[in-house]
């Protein structure tokens, strides 16, 4: 099913999202580089936000947990 929900998160949201992939990956249930299906269905938006969402929390997690690049 094609997502055309043009939700844009602001940091609120954002921040939900973060909140959520770092329990995801912090279960260890999948490799969080095929994710984006997972934001996509969980949070109701399209590829591309689903795709921004997690590069941007993939940038962020060092800086956001206290750790170096």
């Amino acid at each position: 099913m094609k997502k055309e929900h043009e939700w844009k998160p602001d940091a609120a949201d954002q921040q939900k999202v973060f909140l959520y992939l770092d329990g995801l990956r912090e279960s260890g249930k999948m490799n969080m580089f095929g994710a984006t299906p997972v934001i996509e269905d969980v949070f109701g938006v399209n590829k591309s936000i689903a795709r921004e969402l997690l590069a941007k929390w993939m940038a962020t997690y060092g800086e956001r947990h206290g750790k170096e690049n």
